[in-house]
């Protein structure tokens, strides 16, 4: 169910610029400095604003707020959910009339995942991202997904070595190890048909233990422009044993 966009004021991102830290067109992950341990068995989700000219919305997952003025590029904590069956209704910020989507879905049990916003928002459309990989001692994990409008498939290397491949536009990767762990890397992403130089981003801290998705977001060669986006997926936190 889609409202009416007649009053959409389309100029919205002109006065909404991305402001990168040093080393180039991405963000980094947010600290983990405190976070919640996740039951293993038990079903989250979270929702990513990554549709890049759409308004802030509010989103909610059966009639309860879990998202308030949701910006692009911006994720929500996870939140735990059954494996019966649940609605999720996203609207506009400050117009509750009627939902830009809404759509019920169930969750097998032991599920992770995102709840992604995609397209421009004439287009707007919505996926579901599996988060959920086992993470092994002294590892982390990347994925990459490529949400940047209008791209051709993309190569993403990280130290200068090609992790992830011809990945096109709405593809997730797999869960990819990474064993030799440093503090600091640089991820370079290419264009896979051209070997064109898409962006350049150093200096990303990733720790050990951890899950992460690298998100190609943006506009291919538009406003805003390609960049990365990564988050600290709900992998990370789960507990093997859980105390009662």
């Amino acid at each position: 169910m889609f409202r009416d966009r007649d009053n959409y004021d389309s100029n919205y991102m002109q006065s909404t610029e991305l402001v990168f830290p040093p080393g180039g067109r991405g963000f980094y992950p947010e600290p983990d400095i405190s976070f919640v341990p996740l039951r293993p068995y038990e079903s989250y989700i979270r929702f990513g604003h990554f549709s890049p000219d759409s308004p802030p919305v509010d989103v909610y997952l059966d009639d309860l707020i879990i998202g308030e003025g949701v910006n692009f590029t911006a994720v929500t904590e996870y939140f735990l959910v059954g494996t019966d069956a649940h609605t999720v209704q996203i609207y506009i910020t400050g117009d509750k009339e009627y939902p830009i989507y809404e759509e019920t879905f169930y969750l097998p049990a032991g599920s992770l995942v995102t709840l992604a916003s995609i397209n421009l928002f004439d287009n707007i459309s919505f996926e579901l991202i599996n988060d959920t990989t086992r993470i092994e001692p002294e590892q982390m994990f990347v994925k990459f997904v490529n949400l940047s409008y209008g791209s051709p498939t993309l190569d993403l290397l990280i130290n200068d070595e090609v992790y992830f491949s011809n990945i096109p536009y709405n593809e997730t990767s797999y869960y990819f190890p990474i064993v030799n762990n440093k503090p600091y890397y640089n991820m370079t992403l290419l264009n896979s048909q051209t070997g064109e130089l898409v962006l350049n981003f150093f200096n990303v801290p990733l720790e050990g233990n951890h899950a992460y998705t690298i998100y190609a977001l943006g506009i291919y060669n538009g406003t805003p422009d390609t960049f990365l986006l990564i988050t600290i997926d709900g992998s990370t936190y789960v507990l093997e044993e859980f105390p009662d």
